[in-house]
């Protein structure tokens, strides 16, 4: 059996042999040791992307969306509905202790940077503010940073650390979102970008702004749910039956027996948060005054 020996042509460096596993070393493939060129290009690219604190991404409905007319007390169903229209914003040249003193005057935590006709330029967020020269948190203190980055890096710290304006220091490519959409991918987008703010756009001009707080806010406006009248113990049976059904994915071993709204719950449940879930699905069924609870938890040995 021939052996086949294969060698890169980049020579290896004799030192400082950087390993993907040092939680400070951004880079996606887990691989102990690369070429000296290859590691020194990836921490320069690193660099670079680490400078841009937001993806070029618009948060737009995945297929074209009609919103109908919403009924009174109806919950929100798009950005529309929660977002808030009478947006701050500042120029490309507002002096930086400006924008300061306006994130803390409104209570806010950015504010879109737009041009004299109201065009999405970027944002500048209490995150662009933290590394200033003033406060002498201008350093980031990545020995990685210090050692490999390239003169363009170090040119672009110095403007965002020292600069006095809003394009200084904004993030030139923000995400945003749309008027249309749905509250369940916006939530989602606030949660996997770990973002908390997002200016909303029709074309490339400001229409609003739309938070976390805006989601907090319309649960709390939602009013309780009004009495839908009375309703039959077999129908309010059935009700809860379905939404079980909804919840457990395995062999439903559940009995559901109604009198007068209360309702009695038997059976056997796979864990304490399948048997939670049941019972708020029997709390928000209507028509439902109590829940009495009889299930109880299948042992491990059941499993």
């Amino acid at each position: 059996m021939n052996a086949d020996y294969r060698r890169p042509f980049t020579p290896f460096s004799p030192h400082l042999l950087l390993t993907a596993a040092n939680a400070n070393y951004p880079v996606r493939d887990r691989i102990s040791l690369w070429p000296w060129g290859m590691r020194r290009k990836a921490l320069e690219e690193a660099a670079r992307m680490e400078l841009d604190t937001a993806e070029v991404v618009r948060l737009e409905p995945q297929r074209s969306i009609h919103i109908p007319a919403r009924s009174a007390g109806a919950p929100p169903a798009t950005v529309a509905d929660i977002m808030t229209r009478e947006v701050v914003s500042v120029l490309p040249d507002t002096p930086i202790h400006e924008i300061a003193n306006t994130l803390l005057e409104k209570r806010i935590r950015a504010v879109p940077v737009t041009d004299s006709k109201g065009r999405l330029l970027g944002v500048v967020s209490e995150a662009d503010l933290i590394r200033r020269v003033e406060l002498g948190t201008d350093e980031d203190g990545s020995w990685w940073r210090k050692v490999f980055r390239d003169a363009s890096t170090a040119a672009v710290d110095y403007v965002r650390s020292h600069g006095r304006r809003a394009r200084h220091v904004m993030t030139a490519r923000p995400v945003t979102t749309t008027a249309d959409t749905p509250l369940h991918e916006l939530a989602r987008a606030l949660g996997k970008r770990r973002l908390r703010w997002l200016p909303a756009v029709a074309g490339d001009h400001v229409i609003g702004v739309v938070s976390r707080s805006d989601l907090v806010r319309a649960l709390a406006r939602l009013s309780v749910p009004r009495d839908p009248g009375p309703r039959s113990d077999e129908a309010v049976r059935k009700d809860l039956e379905a939404r079980i059904g909804g919840i457990l994915s395995g062999p439903k071993l559940i009995s559901v027996t109604v009198h007068k709204g209360d309702v009695n719950l038997w059976g056997l449940v796979s864990s304490g948060e399948e048997r939670a879930a049941l019972h708020v699905a029997a709390e928000n069924t209507p028509g439902v005054r109590a829940v009495n609870d009889q299930m109880f938890t299948r042992p491990s040995s059941m499993s």
